[in-house]
């Protein structure tokens, strides 16, 4: 497995990779910034944009110190105009230059 990841130049997050009960590599996406976790089935380390959000399981570990736990749901609806209006210009603009297709690609990105 891949060591884990803490946010640098093009990654806005950490990840920090698990294993699922079954023995399917995973990561835990973490957004320090809007204080957001995300659970991702790993399918190519540090290309979390094209993997499938998953339920983050229920632990008190994360929303004690804050956290919201991202729902793979709303992680994977398409991006809309409507959902990015309370952006600030810089990301308007990463987004329109990288046209990220899911909502959970903007939260946890890697653009540069």
């Amino acid at each position: 497995m891949a060591a884990d990841l803490a946010p640098g130049v093009g990654r806005n997050f950490y990840a920090i990779m698990v294993q699922s009960e079954t023995g399917q590599p995973a990561a835990f996406l973490l957004n320090s910034t809007c204080r957001l976790v995300a659970l991702v089935a790993t399918c190519a380390p540090a290309l979390y944009e094209t993997c499938a959000f998953l339920t983050v399981p229920a632990t008190p570990a994360f929303t004690a110190r804050a956290f919201s736990i991202a729902d793979p749901r709303d992680m994977h609806r398409p991006l809309s105009s409507r959902g990015v209006r309370d952006l600030a210009p810089d990301e308007l603009k990463d987004i329109e230059c990288h046209q990220p297709p899911r909502i959970g690609d903007v939260f946890f990105n890697c653009f540069d």
